[in-house]
């Protein structure tokens, strides 16, 4: 799902705070740079046959250097509504 710009300032401004600037670093090339992926993904629950599956809506947060990939809670980050 493509997300809109007002999606991606949410994560933005979610980032910044839950993720102290002091501390804001990519864990594998300490970099602190990030993008906001303007794509929303899926995770699905691997449960062979698939039946009753649970599905995780996920945002990916990149580094702009090395590229390391951070995914983050939507229905957390507000971008979608949780179920119940």
């Amino acid at each position: 799902m493509k997300l809109e710009a007002s999606d991606q300032e949410k994560a933005i401004n979610y980032l910044n705070e839950k993720w102290p600037e002091t501390s804001r670093a990519c864990p594998i090339c300490g970099n602190d740079k990030f993008v906001v992926s303007d794509v929303l993904f899926e995770f699905t629950e691997y449960d062979p046959p698939m039946i009753g599956s649970v599905e995780f809506p996920i945002i990916p947060i990149v580094c702009d250097n090395c590229g390391n990939v951070m995914l983050f809670n939507a229905i957390k980050v507000g971008i979608m509504r949780g179920d119940g």
